[in-house]
């Protein structure tokens, strides 16, 4: 199960990256808002076991950090959605 998720993430990173991106933001900002992207990701990645040892501590279980965990996917899930192209005319 881990790897099918390693794998769907993986290649929806990928798709993110090239097609998403430029297609809502154009090229001509693609550098910066792949940096931003990068840091945001490096970010996450010290923060998100620290988190997961607290909730932890706290709980003496994971099955409720990883339940908490589920809601920042699925709220932006929901904003996604909603998302307008910015650069489609009116």
């Amino acid at each position: 199960m881990t790897a099918l998720g390693y794998g769907v993430t993986g290649g929806m990173w990928g798709i993110i990256f090239s097609v998403a991106l430029p297609r809502f933001f154009g090229r001509e900002h693609l550098g910066a808002i792949s940096g931003l992207t990068m840091s945001i990701c490096v970010l996450a990645s010290a923060v998100g076991p620290w988190l997961f040892s607290r909730g932890y501590r706290q709980t003496d279980d994971y099955r409720t950090v990883i339940g908490l965990s589920m809601v920042i996917p699925a709220a932006i899930i929901l904003m996604a959605l909603k998302a307008e192209n910015p650069q489609q005319d009116d």
